[in-house]
């Protein structure tokens, strides 16, 4: 038995004999009686079902230690050690070490943006066989090759930034697959903000006690002793990175079904459609336009986060701007470090009150705002008489709140506007569109080397004002209520009889020949269906 089709509808059976069972050719590969399929209760049933659903705490617990681990590494190797030291240090023979320093993030996007959508293609083919592999391959990639750091000294700056590009290659993975369980932990998707502000949160915790760690152990050490010293530092956050990674390998779930087929496939073939579906992966965003629409603005409000983070260590050093010793250095970025972490958790909460978009788009004008004041901190302290270390550490304050809310909203929209079985897929695309900011940071080294950084700075303004610009005129709501729907077919067999704006074959769900406008009856539409 099969469902006739025309040019704009497919017709499904109203009814099955209660005799016969009926079997599913699926994405999920499901069997169901009639009794289930098409009855008007189904859809009140799965989402009462839903909301009784909370997240379990040890996955918590868990997810929020890959942050953890994460934040560490971001933190202490790009955004403040290991940057700084880079600039002055490793690379003070040339004239150009705020450009070198971006080369390594560059490559690091390059080879991320090749490897990060085949692994999310793999795992979404089997996630209980591949998730958590990648997750140790890429944590111990970024461990190894940051502990490696400890062997180069003043000079070796092409070792070091083939050490940093592959460290960042591991850390961009390790983010990829990490987030991918964020759904899976929060189960529904009203807890999403939360789970997503509190790991946020978390890792900024963690990433504090690191600091304060490397503030009492480097002190004021400068020259050689600044090296030796951030040398056996590098060796700690390696062991952090994996420690924290550890309860996550251990006691986070993988809940999404393996596709139809996958279970069969070798490790070669798994590798060759992961390959296939890179060139698929644009048709699948294609086919979702507002996921596509706020990757865009993304692109833009994230590239200038980009810059931020990983130049402000460059910045606060900077003579000519902030001028700022090691240990005020250190101080400035526990300052940071507590502000994203009050501003993960408050804005996290406000989410759910004012909307991701409303938050995302408040959160680029803060961080207009407080660009343009550390621009103008030479000034003002000259007017003011008050120290640029002082007023740093005050914008620090404002603008430090808008770090970890704005990752975690983006996180959170993304999984709510990603279809079940295409998630790690559609983070790892996520991920890249971050990653391709690193762009953003080549371009202000570069100005920052042959004019100032103050006028170098206008970059993140411009980036942050565009992205503001292009989300705010985004229509999510609608899409969310979408894509939860979609969801809810791919899961538990039944369809909506509403037009359908989405390509289905995109998903699995019926065969590239066959795209309806409309489809009707109680079942959802298969591939193939058999009556036994």
């Amino acid at each position: 038995m099969t469902g006739n089709s025309d040019n704009s509808s497919i017709n499904i059976p109203e009814s099955i004999p209660e005799s016969q069972s009926i079997t599913i050719t699926s994405p999920l590969d499901i069997q169901e009686t009639p009794s289930t399929l098409g009855s008007p209760n189904t859809e009140d049933k799965v989402k009462k079902e839903g909301e009784g659903l909370k997240p379990r705490i040890s996955e918590i617990l868990a997810f929020a230690g890959l942050d953890v681990a994460s934040s560490s590494y971001i933190t202490v190797i790009v955004t403040v050690v290991y940057s700084s030291v880079f600039v002055d240090q490793i690379a003070s023979t040339s004239s150009a070490a705020n450009t070198l320093w971006s080369v390594f993030r560059v490559l690091a996007m390059i080879i991320s943006l090749i490897v990060m959508p085949v692994v999310g293609a793999i795992t979404d083919l089997r996630p209980s066989r591949s998730k958590k592999p990648f997750l140790v391959l890429a944590s111990l990639l970024m461990a190894v090759c940051t502990m490696l750091l400890f062997f180069v000294d003043i000079g070796d700056i092409v070792q070091a930034i083939i050490l940093l590009t592959l460290a960042q290659v591991g850390f961009n993975l390790f983010e990829s697959v990490a987030s991918s369980f964020l759904m899976s932990v929060a189960r529904i998707d009203k807890h999403t903000p939360f789970v997503s502000g509190l790991g946020f949160a978390l890792g900024y915790i963690g990433a504090l006690v690191v600091l304060v760690f490397y503030t009492l152990y480097v002190g004021d050490a400068e020259g050689l002793d600044l090296v030796e010293k951030v040398q056996y530092s590098v060796i700690g956050i390696g062991i952090w990175v994996i420690v924290f990674t550890l309860p996550g390998i251990t006691s986070l779930k993988v809940r999404e079904p393996p596709k139809p087929g996958s279970e069969s496939m070798t490790r070669k073939a798994m590798m060759k459609e992961g390959f296939v579906r890179l060139a698929t992966s644009w048709k699948t965003l294609k086919n979702l336009p507002v996921l596509r629409s706020f990757l865009v603005s993304f692109f833009f409000y994230y590239a200038g986060l980009d810059v931020v983070i990983g130049f402000t260590a460059i910045i606060a050093v900077d003579e000519e701007l902030i001028g700022m010793t090691n240990s005020q250095l250190a101080v400035l970025f526990i300052v940071l470090q507590v502000s994203a972490f009050v501003g993960a958790l408050l804005f996290g909460l406000m989410e759910g009150k004012y909307g991701s978009k409303n938050m995302i788009v408040y959160l680029c004008c803060q961080w207009v705002l407080g660009i343009f004041f550390v621009i103008l901190i030479p000034t003002v302290a000259d007017w003011t008489g008050i120290s640029r270390v002082s007023l740093m550490v005050g914008v620090s304050i404002f603008i430090g709140t808008g770090i970890g809310s704005l990752q975690s909203a983006s996180r959170a929209i993304v999984g709510l506007l990603s279809p079940v079985n295409a998630r790690t897929e559609l983070m790892s695309l996520y991920l890249c569109f971050s990653k391709a900011g690193a762009l953003a940071s080549l371009a202000l080294g570069i100005i920052a080397d042959v004019i100032n950084m103050r006028v170098a700075l206008l970059v993140p303004v411009l980036l942050f004002a565009i992205g503001g610009m292009l989300i705010a005129r985004i229509n999510l709501k609608d899409e969310f209520t979408r894509i939860k729907e979609l969801n809810v077919r791919i899961e538990n067999g039944y369809d909506i009889e509403e037009p359908v704006d989405l390509d289905p074959s995109v998903f699995g769900m019926v065969p590239k020949e066959i795209s309806p406008t409309k489809v009707t009856g109680t079942q959802e539409r298969r591939n193939s269906y058999t009556v036994q």
